[in-house]
């Protein structure tokens, strides 16, 4: 989440994870500078030393989820491209994730094949340290907290939390003091407010009992949701057969009326009728602007996927490819979906906040 969110100069957060690790690596190393990309890196983004002589290379990539065969070749051309070119006295990789085993592995693996040159990884745990030794680069570059996100994130009930507990979360993660009661309990009234307000109406579409896993973390994130204050729901659940009969709407029809009456979808395509969903209601720009569809990443080159999700892209819906069995066993998907809701979330706290004139 930290790095997914990241702001700074640039248009892309590509860009900017790698000005930040620019300027990271300029705290912790003396003179070391970046390197401009465009036009060609000779597989350098940061440096120490001389340019033309043996050098500590620091490789930025911002990929945020796992390292896939992708990833790894990229990883690889850019040593290979260096090391032909430079002398290399060190290698860093910079990465916004901790590597899991599997990557642990592999990068030892590489490593093997550069008996010379010492090679190590920096990823999201090496970075927040950096960040929280150099705070003036955080703020460049991480988003904010608002009053709101931090009593979220802290999961504190202003009803049932102490004053010491909401004063302590605001001025750790945010640096906000209020040390006057009365100012906590306005605050404290105006964050349950929002709270209030801000619930979302969720609704998860996907496969049934029959098709396994996926399933499963649909019941996971269905839960999850609960959990933190959203009403989530299935399809199956509003529109039950018994009921279904008594409306005597098609079932079309009765969907339709279902996705327009909810704040936001999360559709995890992978049966016959949530594929049949996306067809029907993906490519309608109201809808697909308040969607997140979610699919294996097996099924890139499907009929789908050049057709029905490209239009759905375009009116502005939310598509996340995921890495199967991997992303299932590890959450990953599982949090890529809170993150997209919290967002969501955090938008409808802004427009009640705002209409409230607390902006």
């Amino acid at each position: 989440m930290l790095f997914r969110d990241i702001r700074g100069p640039a248009d892309s957060k590509q860009e900017n994870f790698s000005r930040l690790c620019s300027r990271l690596i300029l705290n912790v190393y003396d003179g070391a500078k970046p390197v401009d990309g465009k036009g060609g890196d000779e597989g350098i983004d940061s440096f120490v030393g001389d340019f033309d002589g043996a050098i500590k290379v620091f490789q930025h990539k911002s990929f945020l989820d796992r390292l896939g065969a992708s990833q790894r070749r990229q990883v690889e051309s850019s040593v290979k491209q260096v090391t032909q070119r430079h002398q290399v006295a060190a290698w860093t990789l910079m990465l916004p994730i901790d590597l899991n085993p599997t990557e642990i592995r592999w990068f030892a693996g590489l490593q093997l094949r550069y008996p010379d040159v010492p090679m190590d990884w920096w990823g999201a745990t090496k970075l927040q340290d950096l960040l929280a030794r150099y705070p003036s680069v955080a703020l460049d570059f991480l988003p904010q907290p608002t009053v709101v996100t931090v009593i979220v994130k802290n999961d504190l009930d202003p009803s049932t939390s102490s004053q010491t507990d909401v004063r302590y979360a605001l001025r750790t993660a945010a640096g906000i003091s209020c040390e006057s009661q009365g100012t906590n309990e306005i605050l404290d009234e105006l964050v349950q407010d929002i709270r209030r307000r801000s619930r979302l109406r969720l609704l998860i579409w996907g496969p049934g009992t029959t098709t396994g896993p996926l399933y499963d973390k649909r019941c996971q994130v269905r839960e999850t949701l609960r959990k933190i204050g959203h009403q989530a729901d299935f399809s199956e659940e509003v529109w039950s057969p018994e009921r279904l009969q008594r409306s005597g709407l098609n079932l079309k029809v009765a969907e339709l009326l279902q996705a327009r009456a909810y704040d936001y979808i999360v559709c995890f395509m992978a049966s016959p009728g949530s594929i049949g969903e996306v067809h029907d209601f993906a490519n309608q720009a109201p809808l697909a602007a308040k969607m997140m569809i979610c699919v294996d990443s097996r099924h890139r080159d499907g009929y789908s996927t050049v057709g029905a999700l490209r239009i759905f892209e375009g009116l502005n819906g939310r598509l996340h490819w995921f890495e199967s069995p991997n992303d299932l066993e590890e959450c990953h998907l599982s949090t890529r979906v809170l993150e997209q809701v919290e967002k969501v979330a955090e938008c409808k706290q802004f427009a009640v906040a705002t209409n409230r004139g607390l902006s």
